[in-house]
Parts: C-alpha cells; structure tokens; sequence
C-alpha cells in the first residue's frame, strides 16, 4: 500500500466531490488506492485529527466484503489538509444512481429498491456486530457505492466521532454534509441511532425514486415516509409494514425506534416476508451496469436537462430548460477501470446538463469519459434501457406528453392483502388499540393489512403490549389472560422511632415516617425502613377494607457504639466524598464514619474516573470496599519498529493497536536489537484512549 504523503494531487483526476472533500484516484502497491482530501477547515477543528485515527484504528479488525477498506491517514502537502486513504471500490455511487433515475424519469422498481435497502441494513449490521461500541455516523447516499453486479459497499465509515466535533444543526449537518440525525430528537448525536436515521433516509430516497432535497429534510420526511408521494414518484402507495418501518428508522416518533441496525434489519426481513414482497438481484445487477456503461458512454445527441418541480408534493412536470449540453475540454485521461481495456486514445471528456435537483455535490470537473467505437458491442445488451431514456427525451421535445400521461393518469385501485385477527381476555372488557387506533372491548374481531401489528391492552391498571403478525387471507386468534382486580385495598399506617425513616413498600418508595400508604392490594407485602443507623425489613399482611399498622423502633441503644469506618482499596488513589463533602483519600488506612447507611462517591479527575457506591457501616465495624475499576484503551508506536511489553506483558512488534488495560499508569518498553531499549511511564485514562509514539533513533 503506498503511504507517501507528498504527493500532490491533480484536480484533473479528481472522481467525485461533495461537502467532506474531493476523492481522487491514484495507484498503490497493493492495487488502485481512494483519496478522500478533507476540506481545509476541517483539519484545524480541535482533535479532530486525533478522533479520525483513534476510529481507523478501532475499526481496522472489521473485514466484510459490504464495508470498504480504509488503510491511513496522510497530511497533504497543500495547505492544511488531511487525507483519507482507501482501496478504491469499482462502481457507481448511489447518489449518482439517484440522480440518473430522476433526470431520465426511469426510477427504480420496488423489488430492486427493496433489495437495495436490505444489503444496505445487513451491512451497517454488520458493521454494529463487529464494533459494539462504534458507529458510521455519516452514512448517506454519497457514501454508498454500488458494483456491477448489484451489490453495495459503504465507504467512508471513520469519519463520525470527528464529525461530532462540528456540533452542527441537524439542518446543517444536512444541507453541507449530507448527514441525517433522528427527527422527533432533541439534541440528536452521530450514533448508532443516527446510522438507522441514515439508513431510513437512503431507504426514502430509493423508494420515492429520486434524492432527498435540501429543503424536504427534516420538515417534509414525515409527509413523505407516510406514503403521500408513492413509490417511485408515483401514486402507488408505500406498503403499511414499510412505513412502520421508515417511522421507527427515521425516529418520526420519540418513543418508537430501533436502537441499532441488527434491530431494524430484524424487522425489516419481518416485514418483507409478512408482505410478501420479494427483492430482486437480477434487475439491479442490470440497472448498475447500465450506469456504468452509460457514465463512460459518449451522449450521441444534445440531451436537454430536466427542470425541478418547483414545489412538492405534487407530481413533478417535467419542462425543458436547455437544448445542448455544455462543453468544457479538458485534459484527456485515461477511461475508468469499468470499461474494457483498448487501444484507441479517449476522447476529451464532457460534461453534459443535468437536472436542476441532480447531486449538488457532483461538481464539473467530475466528468464521463467517452468510449472508443471498438466498445459498441460491450453496450449492446443495454439497448432497451438506452431506447428507454431516449423516448423520454422525445416526449420532453414533444411538450411533455408522455411524462404528463405518466403522472397524471388515473391510478389503479390496489387492493391491499388482509387478514382477521380475533382478540379474546380473561376477564373480557379489556380496551384493544391497534396501531394506536381504537377498536372496542374484547372479545374483538377486526379485518387487518397483512404484516406486523401492535396491539395495547388495557382494563384498569393492567397493560399489555404485543407485536403480532398478520398472515393474507388468514385467521389469527389470540387469548390473553389479563390481571384480575382485587374485590378491594387495604392501607398500611407506619411509625418509627425516631421518626424520619425512609419507607419503602415492594421496592417502591412512599415517603418519610411517620405515613399512611393507602391502595395496598390484599395480601403478603415487604417494608423496609432506612435511617442513618441502618435498614430494618418488615412482612406485613393487607386485608381488604383494613388498615395494618407497624411501629418499629430505630434507635441505638444505651451506650452502643454508634461509628464503624471505611477502607477503600483500589489501584490509583481515590479522593472519597459524601454529600460533596471530603471524607478523605484511599491512601488513608481507614475513614471513620457514622454508623448506617452512606452514599459515597469516589473521583480522580487526572483518570477521569467518578463513581457512587452505596456502603452500609454496622456499629465498631470497618467496611472494606473495592470499587469497580473501569477499563482504557492504549495505541502504541515507534520509529523504525520496536518489540513492545506492557507491565511485562509481551505485545509483540509495532504499530500496536488499541490495547484494554485497567485505567492509570502502566510501564511500556521498547526495544529494538540495533537501537537499543527505551522505557516510558503511560497514563490511561477512562475519558479518551491514549496513544504513545517513541522514536527509537533518539536518547
């Protein structure tokens, strides 16, 4: 793999560029190497350098044929800028894909998209197995690559954590990045929630046929993930399972979303089967390589760009603002890798017009190379998709006939799949809400779309929730037994001596004594009364229609020893506080405390380390306690190479990767058989992982 940093980039092999930075392509020893340049601004954020490596580093064990390679990270010599180094991934990005399906008005159909969108979960669930405590952070359409064959690979995928550093809008981080955050949020953060965000945004776009615009994120996705634009950009309504589906993805609602990709990747195959939609392979296989072809394709006539609607969600008429295509020469270069090899030299590249709503971020120097004449028959196979896009230029020339008759005919009825779902409780009456709409008291007999359903149950205070699942031209029946309400409740008076305990009734707390606690079911009931001399645990029996009473004394007898003490034993030293109160140091033997029950927190704010433990000290007693010590994380380097050992453990040679160690200092040494042996004293911290580098030619 080539690592030289000095290179300097040529704008004229530039690929793609959008608001992170420009990619170009360059060759490596290992194959065709990726370079993303970040823009300027970004290299001068506060650690933002630092959080990129420590994620290329945490994620540099996950390999998956779905998730690209990323191998380095490079300082570029022209001006302040940083690089990110990639194996390069044949294919066409998914926002381009999305842009040519709008401009020709050719989107794509819905097993294709569905097959799409569940490559697209399986993946990023991938990415969630193989690195729990990680996320993309930045998934979008431009960030998406898909092969010739049909299947996509998510690029770019060490970017979140130094992202975050933005601390952006939603609606900025929209608009100059391309990156969705959770919708009913309030302050949305570039996690594995916001990867399903991401993933239900792509999942929108390929739906609705076309990219998401500036100006539809976020007020108009709700109107959009219910159905009211269709699938496509026409008027077949989006399936009411892929809705649900969109609705928890996009977190349309605060209390409904799914946590991580495994999560929603579950549902989504839940919903596809109990649809009975099927995703097809084949006709995306072929739509891709129609998009590569027709990137390296030479325009054989003036294609005429197509106007945006100007206003959604109405249908959008197609006007034609251009006649010719605008020709801007530039340098000739070499045809890129998905077309056949030849000998003839390529022509210059050219730019042709695109639709007013086409990627913003594809930029004019990213052009499409002509194809020598010796390829025509390489292209013959994709003749009905060419003659397909040409009819549409012919029906703009026209006035727009054929586009108009398209959107504005009258649309078929669909009739959707259903199936009877009857509802039976043990006692009947129970109130029955499905999918938040109300349908009487059981029993209950209901007709439903087929696929997944939530149904609540509720008679007085008793609740149930349940997921079930609907099967076309089928019966469900299900038969809950609910709580039964008791013929009726009984109080309990506490009194204490003194008073001021603390009570709590089946692990619930209910006050300070002396109280009454009124609405007790009949039956067995725990107490526990806590003060600051200990805990006291009482079995009360609750009769209907009565009041139970319970006096229980609390007071330290006469003469009884009324302190104990604290040893706190622990690998780094703790200060102890109570009550924001300093009680002392671990170094101490022991803290001489109260007896009873102590909240005690301890803190080293050099380890960045805080807890709370809760300690109950008997009576002329000490309590011995080890808190739980957290784990860290350690990188480590040397210049040429070195054998590393941490705490005489043996790591072997450098680079080391994130290693977990137990948070404080470790003894690291480095020794190289011509350069010597170096031993350096490391901190780790529990806030952020550290990274030694020694350079072994220097004493």
């Amino acid at each position: 793999m080539e690592t030289a940093a000095t290179r300097v980039h040529d704008p004229r092999q530039a690929t793609f560029k959008d608001g992170l930075g420009t990619r170009y392509r360059r060759e490596g020893t290992e194959g065709p190497l990726e370079v993303l340049v970040l823009r300027d601004t970004l290299a001068t954020i506060p650690s933002f350098e630092f959080l990129l490596r420590e994620r290329l580093n945490r994620l540099a064990h996950v390999r998956s044929e779905s998730i690209g390679r990323v191998y380095d990270v490079e300082h570029v010599p022209e001006g302040a800028k940083l690089a990110i180094i990639s194996k390069a991934v044949p294919g066409v990005r998914l926002s381009r894909m999305l842009a040519v399906a709008e401009q020709k008005l050719l989107p794509l159909d819905v097993e294709s998209a569905l097959g799409l969108i569940h490559q697209l979960v399986t993946a990023m669930g991938e990415l969630h197995d193989h690195a729990p405590d990680a996320c993309h952070g930045t998934l979008a359409a431009e960030r998406v690559i898909v092969t010739s064959n049909g299947r996509i690979v998510i690029v770019e995928h060490v970017l979140g954590a130094a992202l975050a550093r933005l601390q952006h809008s939603p609606e900025r981080y929209w608009k100059e990045l391309r990156i969705a955050l959770p919708i009913a949020v309030n302050s949305p953060l570039l996690d594995r929630r916001a990867d399903v965000a991401q993933i239900g945004m792509i999942a929108l776009a390929l739906l609705l046929g076309r990219p998401i615009a500036d100006d539809e994120y976020p007020n108009n996705i709700a109107s959009l993930a219910n159905g009211s634009f269709g699938l496509g950009g026409g008027f077949e309504p989006i399936p009411e399972w892929l809705r649900t589906w969109l609705a928890q993805a996009l977190s349309l609602e605060p209390t409904r979303w799914f946590a991580s990709a495994v999560e929603a990747r579950h549902a989504f195959e839940l919903g596809l089967k109990a649809g009975g939609h099927s995703v097809s392979q084949d006709k995306l296989e072929e739509y891709a390589r129609f998009e590569e072809t027709a990137a390296a394709t030479p325009v054989p006539a003036p294609v005429p760009a197509v106007a945006a609607a100007a206003s959604r969600p109405a249908p959008p008429t197609p006007s034609v603002v251009s006649t010719a295509p605008a020709v801007i020469p530039t340098p000739t270069v070499t045809p890129a890798p998905v077309v056949a090899a030849s000998t003839s030299t390529p022509e210059p590249f050219r730019i042709v017009a695109s639709s007013s709503r086409q990627s913003r971020d594809e930029e004019a120097e990213m052009p499409h190379a002509h194809v020598p004449h010796g390829h025509t028959p390489a292209i013959a196979n994709y003749r009905p998709r060419l003659i397909a896009a040409a009819v549409v230029v012919v029906a703009l020339t026209s006035g727009g006939v054929m586009a108009a008759r398209r959107y504005l005919a009258t649309p078929t009825a669909v009739t959707p799949a259903t199936g009877t779902l009857v509802v039976n409780t043990e006692p009947a009456g129970a109130a029955v809400v499905i999918d938040g709409q109300a349908h009487g008291t059981t029993p209950v007999t209901v007709t439903l779309n087929a696929g997944p359903h939530t149904i609540d149950l509720s008679s007085g205070a008793a609740r149930r929730t349940m997921t079930l699942n609907v099967t076309a031209n089928a019966q469900l029946s299900q038969f809950i037994e609910m709580p039964k309400a008791a013929a009726g409740t009984g109080e309990l008076q506490v009194r204490t001596d003194p008073a001021g305990a603390r009570v709590s009734v089946d692990g619930q707390t209910r006050g300070l004594s002396p109280l009454t606690v009124q609405g007790l079911a009949p039956g067995n009931h725990v107490v526990v009364l806590q003060n600051d001399l200990g805990s006291v645990n009482e079995d009360v029996t609750i009769q209907p229609g009565a009041t139970a009473s319970l006096v229980v004394p609390m007071k330290t007898p006469q003469g009884a020893l009324v302190s104990g003490w604290i040893s706190i034993a622990s690998p780094a030293e703790l200060q102890i506080f109570e009550n924001d109160r300093l009680l002392g140091s671990s170094r101490t033997d022991r803290i001489m405390v109260t007896a009873g029950r102590h909240d005690i927190e301890f803190s080293n704010e050099a380890l960045g380390y805080r807890s709370t433990q809760t300690i109950q000290v008997a009576p002329g007693q000490v309590a011995k306690v080890k808190p739980d010590w957290p784990q860290g994380t350690i990188a480590i380097n040397a210049t040429p190479w070195a054998n590393v050992t941490l705490d005489g453990r043996d790591l072997g040679e450098t680079p080391v990767g994130n290693t977990t160690v137990p948070i404080g200092t470790h003894e690291v040494v480095f020794r190289h058989p011509q350069l010597g042996e170096q031993r350096i004293t490391a901190t780790v911290t529990a806030s952020t992982p550290a990274r030694l580098s020694v350079d072994m030619r220097k004493k």
